[in-house]
């Protein structure tokens, strides 16, 4: 925290994210990031690298050496990124960096051999049986993402799927998620499989995975790509041994895990299957602050996925400026991911005239700071100060503020539930389960306007149903000319904030 807080006080807090980005950018190779795309299983390294190794703890160590008076870090890191933080002014213990380094080299060596040897016991599962008619396989689904609402306006992403034109000629969709049940949807059967490849199903497989098992155990014991990608290697191995019946046309994933894409990705894309990353949100963009250059977070400059979902045309602009692989883009529109079963009496919040807020919930300052992010805006001070300015808004002009948080958290800062809850017992602000679908609020309530905190995707939401629809900035600093979505505007205080609404509801101020 002191090292936050110091980072803050010199108005550098982008200076962690900063470093993120210049190791993100210089694969330990010696190959250039765009150089890498290349070869898939250097792509793939240098991804894992990125996603595993500059983390949260990353962070943690590099805030906590920048109020140390020896400026030591203590991370798990590759020799040549040890390098680039020496030259940048910090000490990296050889010694206990080694042994940190060490220690990471061996757990993935032994989780690629536990892999590996789990793959051989499943040979004789249950499950391991004949595959026929396969569709689509979405990869890293919860169960909220297959609930299906009790209102019609609402999809979840399987739901949304089914009425794509890619899935005509789909008949079966399988995802990863076990807490679900099967079902049925648009002539589409939806139901749990573990995972995306098959298990081996045969007596000669076997034998010939198993040998393989045995050479990549001796190379990885000295080879530290290889060990490394250990476990990445074992789902390649069994992609090779799939047939065409066993392959999937399409494999989904979304920007949750967006940075890093399995190595067995690209083997069944060169067998023909389609691998589509889709987005479940806008909010991607950092943002630019007035007077700064723009810090971009989150390495989206080592994403070499061939297909994007996407949203909107900004989208298209946000990949084209920090993508460096080639890729095809298609524009679907808003992208649902979950909703609800809970059934929502709306009456209630059409008895007057209301404005629908969405949110970002802020976390507790402890977990908060470990983001490091490039610019400090969702803290519980402006969160709060967030809330404070619509309240104020609300009681000038008699309306009730439907307000949907963004999800339930543990990490949710409790100042800003408290500070919620006291707007809450004022009888100007109501609150919708953070569980219900954005789209249905719109739908529904039918509102006179919508705010959300910059730049959430809610608001194209509800811009596309012809909502007065802004994004507030109460920090005042936040770039105007900066958007993720053009036409939806960006108020920076009270007095725009009256006027913006004025312009819309012809509401006196």
């Amino acid at each position: 925290m002191r090292g936050y807080n110091a980072l803050v006080k010199e108005n550098k807090p982008e200076y962690i994210a900063q470093l993120r980005n210049e190791l993100a950018n210089n694969p330990i190779n010696g190959l250039s990031v765009k150089a890498n795309f290349n070869s898939n299983k250097n792509t793939c390294y240098h991804q894992f690298l990125v996603y595993r190794v500059i983390n949260r703890d990353l962070n943690k160590a590099l805030l906590t050496a920048i109020v140390d008076p020896k400026k030591r870090v203590y991370h798990p890191l590759p020799n040549q990124w040890r390098k680039i933080l020496v030259v940048r002014g910090f000490n990296v213990p050889v010694l206990w960096n080694k042994i940190l380094w060490v220690q990471f080299n061996v757990k993935w060596f032994f989780v690629g051999l536990a892999v590996g040897l789990l793959e051989i016991r499943k040979t004789n599962s249950k499950q391991n049986k004949k595959l026929s008619n396969l569709g689509a396989f979405f990869e890293n689904l919860s169960p909220n993402n297959l609930i299906q609402s009790p209102d019609n306006n609402a999809k979840n992403i399987v739901e949304w799927f089914s009425e794509q034109k890619e899935a005509n000629t789909v008949e079966n969709i399988h995802h990863s998620c076990k807490a679900a049940t099967s079902f049925k949807v648009n002539g589409k059967n939806v139901s749990f499989r573990p995972h995306a490849l098959p298990e081996i199903n045969s007596s000669l497989k076997l034998l010939k995975f198993s040998i393989w098992l045995v050479k990549k155990s001796c190379i990885a014991l000295f080879n530290q790509q290889e060990r490394l990608l250990f476990r990445q290697l074992v789902f390649q191995k069994i992609a090779q041994l799939t047939t065409p019946n066993q392959r999937y046309k399409m494999y989904l994933f979304h920007n949750s895990g967006h940075i890093f894409r399995p190595l067995w990705t690209y083997e069944v894309e060169q067998k023909g299957s389609q691998i589509i990353f889709y987005f479940y949100s806008t909010n991607n963009s950092s943002f630019k602050v007035k007077g700064k250059t723009k810090t971009q977070d989150n390495q989206w400059q080592v994403l070499n996925w061939p297909n994007y979902w996407i949203w909107n045309k900004e989208q298209t602009v946000f990949l084209k400026s920090y993508v460096q692989s080639h890729y095809t883009t298609t524009i679907k529109n808003v992208i649902p991911f979950s909703c609800s079963s809970k059934k929502v009496n709306y009456e209630r919040y059409k008895e007057k005239p209301s404005i629908l807020v969405f949110d970002v919930q802020p976390y507790r300052t402890s977990f908060y700071i470990s983001l490091a992010t490039a610019v400090d805006f969702y803290s519980e001070y402006n969160s709060v100060a967030f809330l404070n300015c619509i309240d104020r808004l609300a009681k000038a002009h008699d309306f009730t503020v439907v307000i949907k948080r963004k999800r339930n958290n543990l990490l949710v800062s409790k100042k800003y539930q408290k500070a919620l809850n006291e707007l809450l017992k004022t009888g100007y602000w109501s609150e919708i389960d953070p569980e219900v679908d954005a789209n249905s609020l719109c739908i529904n309530i039918k509102p006179i306007a919508s705010i959300s905190m910059p730049f959430t995707s809610t608001a194209y939401i509800s811009s596309s149903h012809k909502i007065p629809t802004a994004y507030l900035d109460v920090t005042q600093k936040l770039e105007k000319d900066f958007l993720i979505y053009s036409e939806i505007p960006l108020l920076s205080n009270e007095k725009e904030l009256y006027t913006w609404l004025n312009n819309h509801m012809n509401v006196k101020s």
